[in-house]
């Protein structure tokens, strides 16, 4: 849930930074670019809001229409300026539920990430998974409650098991 609370903040952050700057917001853009390649452009002149009702990302346009994207879907969305100067929120790693009962899901991964390590508050490792797709389930029922961390490539991530 935090790591989503980042993601969203860092989107606000990003249309506070770029609305005063003095150039009309019609030269905008944001780029979502899907796990499966795909890629969408939105002039953001053209939008009126987004919103993020878990697990969803809702486009509100000025000419009353709206589409919903589901967040796990999504690898990158990049805010452009007329300069070319990019904000990025790219593959945000994130966890969630958290905390976690039974399993956790990872979204965001990358196709470069192999592996995921799982560490106690100690620092032992107490489980290792190997990845194969953009979003992983990862059963942790057998984890003692606690705090965790989770290591895929060079990211990490902080999870508590209830």
């Amino acid at each position: 849930m935090k790591s989503h609370l980042h993601f969203i903040w860092g989107l606000i952050a990003g249309f506070v930074l770029l609305m005063p700057c003095g150039v009309r917001a019609q030269t905008y853009a944001l780029k979502i670019t899907n796990t499966d390649g795909t890629v969408k452009e939105v002039n953001l002149s053209n939008l009126k809001k987004i919103t993020f009702p878990n697990p969803n990302m809702n486009l509100f346009y000025k000419n009353l229409t709206s589409e919903s994207l589901t967040l796990t879907s999504v690898r990158s969305m990049i805010f452009s300026t007329p300069t070319g100067v990019v904000s990025a929120v790219e593959n945000v790693l994130s966890v969630y539920p958290n905390p976690a009962r039974n399993y956790i899901q990872l979204n965001n991964l990358r196709i470069e990430d192999k592996e995921i390590k799982i560490f106690n508050a100690s620092g032992a490792l107490v489980k290792y998974n190997s990845t194969g797709s953009f979003s992983q389930h990862v059963d942790v029922s057998d984890l003692s409650g606690g705090v965790y961390f989770i290591r895929v490539g060079n990211r990490m991530l902080k999870f508590i098991k209830l």
